[in-house]
C-alpha cells in the first residue's frame, strides 16, 4: 500500500510538472519596471518549474522558461547582472550552466526583497541554490573541476571564504 501511494505521487507530479505550459511567454512585454514587477509570479513559476524538473536540453518548456527568466534577469532595471570571476569560475562560462545560476539569481531577487538585488548576499544565496541544483544527481548537470571543488568547500563550511576575493 505504501509503495502504491508513492508511486502515485511521482505520477502526479511528472503530470503536473509536464502539465506547464510556457508558449506565451514569448510574447510578454518587458520594457519598463513596471512589466518587470508584474510578471514576478511568473518568473517565479518558471524557476520552480527549472528547479524542479531535471536537466533536458531538449525539452521545450525548459527552453521557453530558460529565455523568459533570461530575459527577466538582464532587463530588470535593478538587476546590475554581469558575468562575475566567481560565476565564470563554476560555470567554466557554459550557457546551459550560467542559464541555471540566472534562474537562482531570479528567485533570490523576487523571494528576498530585503535585500540589495545586486548585493553579494543575493549572489551568495543564488549560487548556495545552483549549487543544490547542479549536485542533485537526479538533475543530470555535468559539473565542472570548479563547481565540483566548491560544493565541497561548501560541504566544509567554506564558501563564504571562497567568495570573498
Amino acid at each position: 500500500m505504501k509503495q502504491f501511494f508513492v508511486l502515485v505521487l511521482m505520477v502526479l507530479g511528472v503530470t503536473i510538472s509536464s502539465g506547464q505550459d510556457f508558449t506565451g511567454l514569448s510574447k510578454v512585454e518587458l520594457n519598463e519596471l513596471k512589466q518587470y514587477i508584474q510578471v514576478e509570479e511568473q518568473v517565479l513559476d518558471c524557476c520552480y518549474y527549472l528547479t524542479g524538473t531535471p536537466f533536458e536540453k531538449k525539452d521545450e518548456n525548459r527552453q521557453l522558461a530558460t529565455v523568459f527568466v533570461d530575459r527577466w534577469v538582464q532587463g530588470m532595471p535593478q538587476i546590475a547582472f554581469e558575468l562575475n570571476e566567481s560565476i565564470n569560475l563554476l560555470t567554466e562560462g557554459k550557457g546551459e550552466l550560467i542559464s541555471i545560476y540566472k534562474v537562482a539569481l531570479a528567485m533570490a531577487v523576487i523571494e528576498n526583497k530585503k535585500l540589495d538585488p545586486a548585493g553579494t548576499e543575493v549572489e551568495r544565496i543564488a549560487i548556495n541554490a545552483m549549487l543544490d541544483y547542479c549536485s542533485n544527481p537526479v538533475n543530470g548537470v555535468k559539473m565542472p573541476k570548479e563547481m565540483k571543488r566548491v560544493c565541497q568547500v561548501r560541504q566544509d563550511g567554506n564558501l563564504e571564504a571562497w567568495l570573498m576575493p
